[in-house]
């Protein structure tokens, strides 16, 4: 209609029209996968972009779709590392743990759980059974009559703190698995009704 006739109001008004109900289409997809996205669900947000890319918009629109698809990306492969460490974690397999959070840090470096799980992980994995001696013998003593006083949390600490000097000492390490067991299965049973 425009070739023939390019100053028609008729056509023109259409085209505006649909201008406009395709930017409203696509901002209501775009809001959607934000909303996905905001709830953890990256796949269907991605989904949802594609089809939103998939009704042609201009170059802008291209540009923030691609950009939020990396991201959602990023973050679904950052999810499922971390998940996969912590399941080989479960399983006392230590090195595939530290392969798996060291590939989610590559994510993002500065997330304190992950840096804490890796360092979980490697400390486990590089464990030796060494003798305690002086200080660090009273410290590790004092959480285990802590523990057998029935103060988990209390015990956990203690060794935690033993765990600073001595990163790879089996004792020390199985002592705060222990605890943190302990304390994950009193967890369970308190938000049981």
């Amino acid at each position: 209609m425009l070739e023939i006739s390019p100053d028609n109001p008729i056509a023109n008004e259409h085209i505006a029209k649909a201008e406009a109900d395709l930017e409203r289409r696509l901002l209501s997809l775009i809001n959607r996968a934000d909303d996905l996205a905001r709830g953890g669900n990256y796949y269907a947000a991605i989904r949802i972009l594609d089809s939103a890319r998939r009704l042609n918009p201009d170059d802008n629109k291209i540009r923030l779709i691609d950009q939020k698809v990396a991201q959602y990306d990023k973050r679904l492969n950052f999810d499922e590392l971390y998940q996969q460490g912590y399941r080989y974690y479960r399983v006392k397999d230590y090195q595939n743990a530290m392969d798996s959070f060291e590939k989610a840090l590559s994510y993002e470096p500065n997330n304190e759980k992950v840096k804490k799980a890796f360092f979980d992980a490697k400390a486990r994995g590089n464990a030796k059974k060494e003798p305690l001696e002086g200080d660090a013998k009273d410290k590790f003593m004092e959480g285990i009559s802590l523990y057998r006083e029935g103060k988990y949390g209390a015990a956990l600490k203690v060794w935690e703190e033993l765990q600073q000097r001595l990163p790879y000492n089996k004792y020390v390490l199985d002592s705060i698995d222990m605890a943190r067991e302990k304390l994950e299965a009193l967890n369970r049973s308190s938000n049981q009704p």
